[in-house]
């Protein structure tokens, strides 16, 4: 049984989110339209109920917005709620058809998860890496990590923005971002330059989780996303109107994208919207 102020909050966070959703009302709805198949509407119809509602039961809509099981354990909320993870939140067979080679840009690369996932997924079709994390202790396991699955790439201790040069930050494990209150002083790339300008291959898929900066990066990678059309898999949850300005974003950049959202938990955290312009 909830408590007196359990209900309370829980009335207040929804009706806060519902004003959120009206306001937002036409860009939700071209998000929604836009979207390139059924289970990315579910998904998008199931995270707004879950934000919107006053009944306490936010968890059980997140969960059925997540269309895979949750193997793996992320950590423990306040609550005690145990967050689950999917097995495979980025390389999605059935929204990426299979292709040639591929080239991974990954920004927020941690310790390497994504390129050990990228390994057993996608096998020799990977054949090369481009890794940005900015955390000093997690950019030390990132580089075993690479070395370790032997495939060819570059590893650089900096995070993925708009433009380059430095930014105060806060490093926090899994989510280290860039903060203005930060302990630390980080070094930025401009994404779009980089691709312009690789120190190999082109990027041919793009994933990023950049705890928030992820329309920042989308943005200066807009003339190579028309030009190139990478896949793409980029987090879109750090910010509540990512679930819709993301795909938006995405949209807008290259038309001959079909864009997807799922849901890779059962919390809050790890809804991607993917994209890609493959036959």
């Amino acid at each position: 049984m909830s408590s007196l102020d359990e209900v309370i909050e829980d009335w207040k966070r929804g009706t806060y989110y519902i004003g959120v959703f009206r306001e937002s009302l036409p860009r939700i709805r071209a998000c929604h339209d836009l979207l390139a198949d059924d289970e990315s509407r579910r998904v998008l119809l199931e995270l707004l109920q879950a934000y919107a509602t006053t009944s306490g039961d936010s968890l059980a809509h997140l969960a059925s917005a997540c269309s895979a099981p949750c193997t793996l354990h992320h950590f423990v909320d306040s609550d005690g709620h145990r967050v689950m993870g999917t097995e495979n939140p980025y390389f999605l067979e059935g929204v990426f058809p299979p292709a040639g080679d591929v080239v991974l840009l990954d920004g927020g690369a941690y310790v390497g998860d994504t390129i050990e996932l990228a390994s057993r997924i996608l096998g020799t079709r990977l054949c090369h890496y481009y890794a940005f994390e900015p955390n000093a202790e997690t950019f030390s396991v990132l580089r075993e990590t690479l070395a370790r699955v032997s495939v060819p790439g570059s590893c650089f201790r900096a995070g993925l923005s708009d433009h380059s040069g430095s930014a105060p930050f806060s490093p926090d494990g899994s989510g280290s971002r860039v903060s203005a209150d930060g302990t630390e002083t980080i070094e930025l790339v401009d994404a779009g330059a980089f691709v312009a300008n690789p120190p190999g291959p082109a990027p041919t898929f793009v994933k990023l989780d950049v705890e928030g900066q992820e329309r920042s990066v989308l943005s200066s990678l807009l003339p190579y996303l028309r030009d190139m059309r990478p896949d793409l898999a980029v987090s879109a949850y750090h910010e509540l109107s990512d679930l819709w300005e993301i795909p938006l974003l995405v949209s807008e950049a290259c038309p001959n994208y079909r864009v997807y959202l799922r849901h890779q938990s059962n919390y809050y955290t790890e809804t991607v919207c993917y994209a890609t312009a493959r036959e």
